[in-house]
């Protein structure tokens, strides 16, 4: 049997040591700079344009070019251009750009302020709706959260999907997070919530201190459940709470591809500093 061609892509791209996140308010603050002696005004850099690329294109209509050192940039040739990029960067400040194997895949903004965060390090304010949501069941916290998110997917690409679908719960009894916010994004956009179309075909193990490509594989052995139809030719948003490696989000827009969506879009509500799952495990919610 063939080796699943998204499991070799998706491994490749986790271990090659390149940049995975692209993030304005901290890690790239000075991805904009003015330049002097040059035939352009300032440049955009970018290690890589997975996702920013896109982004940044159906916003300004202005696009990457392949750097000669390494990575990306964008000369910026008039002061309109200049202050185009500037709206841009305010825009996104804390969005974050994931490189996967999604055409756009995002986060609202980090889960912590610091990297290599301790218990008494501080949360961004997504970062503490999401925890509030998530492990005190807090209500108001999930609104805000589906606020923040239909307004984010209501002015960027993403508004171009017909339908969201929250990742499902480890456990067939449990509703998951991301579920629960999938529908009430539903109410506040023109988006069908087709989250209960797809579930696990089996509790999904704890699958922590193990590598990217055997997580796949057990991910694969557990199974993704989706109909005949419903899927074919749409263009999904497919809904995270908390985007770690990806491989759980990745895979099962791995699958829905396989059943027939057009194109997924990933969008996660935070995302943690490091690539590696399993800080916090359980993703369900009673």
């Amino acid at each position: 049997m063939a080796e699943d061609p998204d499991k070799i892509k998706f491994t490749n791209l986790t271990s090659d040591g390149r940049p995975r996140t692209i993030h304005f308010a901290t890690t790239h603050q000075n991805a904009l700079k003015v330049v002097e002696g040059k035939s352009y005004l300032a440049q955009l850099t970018s290690p890589f344009r997975e996702s920013i690329s896109t982004m940044l294109f159906y916003e300004t209509k202005l696009g990457f070019r392949k750097s000669r050192f390494s990575g990306w940039w964008l000369p910026i040739t008039s002061i309109q251009v200049y202050r185009d990029i500037e709206m841009f960067i305010k825009k996104h400040r804390t969005t974050v750009f994931i490189r996967d194997l999604l055409p756009v895949s995002c986060a609202l903004d980090k889960n912590f302020r610091e990297k290599h965060p301790t218990q008494e390090a501080e949360r961004t304010t997504l970062g503490l709706l999401e925890y509030q949501a998530k492990y005190s069941a807090d209500e108001n916290a999930a609104y805000q959260l589906a606020d923040i998110a239909a307004e984010f997917i209501n002015t960027t690409i993403y508004k171009r999907a017909n339908i969201i679908i929250g990742v499902p719960s480890s456990k067939l009894s449990r509703r998951s997070l991301p579920q629960q916010i999938a529908k009430l994004i539903a109410d506040k956009t023109h988006l069908e919530d087709a989250s209960s179309l797809v579930r696990w075909c089996k509790d999904k193990p704890e699958l922590k201190n193990i590598r990217v490509e055997e997580k796949w594989v057990s991910l694969d052995r557990v199974g993704i459940c989706l109909p005949s139809d419903g899927i074919a030719g749409k263009h999904i948003i497919l809904l995270d709470d908390l985007y770690q490696s990806g491989t759980t989000l990745n895979f099962i827009a791995s699958r829905l591809k396989s059943a027939g969506a057009k194109l997924v879009y990933g969008l996660a509500l935070v995302k943690s500093w490091s690539n590696s799952d399993n800080v916090q495990e359980d993703d369900g919610v009673e």
